[in-house]
């Protein structure tokens, strides 16, 4: 220590450089140009990620073992999931996920506010076949709240556990069976 007071010791700041400030103020300036509905459009998609990892998990044993999955992904496994016709599935479910997650990547990376407005006309005519029509709402937790409402677990949940028990006795049956005539041969 040097001087009376700590005078003349070095400050934890004195060092650096002297552009240091410039990066709060980029910082300031990317929030201020970031539309601002993208923390809730953030949130929601973050929540309807999250519905898919519980319905995966709720839906397959080992649901664990699919490290790694997107998005998009995990929207496509738990379409595969769904007893319901491609075209419905497609038409109701992917195509408003797939439009969802536009809309996130949008704002996410600074797409200006135009471009926003259009991918959330984009979602909402996702829509346009659902009842109600996209033209009754204009709100991106509305769209969020018709995804969440076809991932409804307990709606999905036992015709697709039913599916699943069916097609593991028809495995067993099978590997059952193969067993069978290999210990005769």
């Amino acid at each position: 220590m040097t001087g009376e007071g700590g005078r003349g010791m070095s400050q934890p700041f004195d060092d650096l450089p002297d552009d240091f400030g410039k990066g709060f103020e980029r910082l300031r300036a990317a929030l201020a140009s970031t539309d601002q509905r993208a923390g809730q459009i953030l949130a929601l998609h973050a929540a309807i990620e999250r519905e898919m990892d519980i319905a995966l998990r709720d839906l397959l044993p080992h649901a664990t073992r699919l490290r790694g999955l997107g998005y998009s992904q995990k929207a496509s496994v738990l379409a595969a999931l769904t007893p319901y016709p491609d075209s419905m599935v497609t038409t109701w479910w992917l195509k408003p996920i797939e439009r969802f997650n536009e809309l996130r990547n949008g704002v996410a990376h600074g797409d200006s506010s135009d471009r926003v407005d259009a991918a959330i006309d984009r979602l909402k005519k996702s829509f346009d076949s659902f009842p109600p029509p996209s033209d009754r709402f204009d709100d991106v937790t509305i769209a969020a709240g018709l995804i969440f409402s076809g991932l409804g677990t307990a709606k999905l949940a036992p015709h697709m556990t039913k599916m699943a028990e069916q097609a593991a006795r028809r495995r067993i049956g099978a590997a059952t069976m193969i067993l069978a005539d290999a210990d005769e041969n």
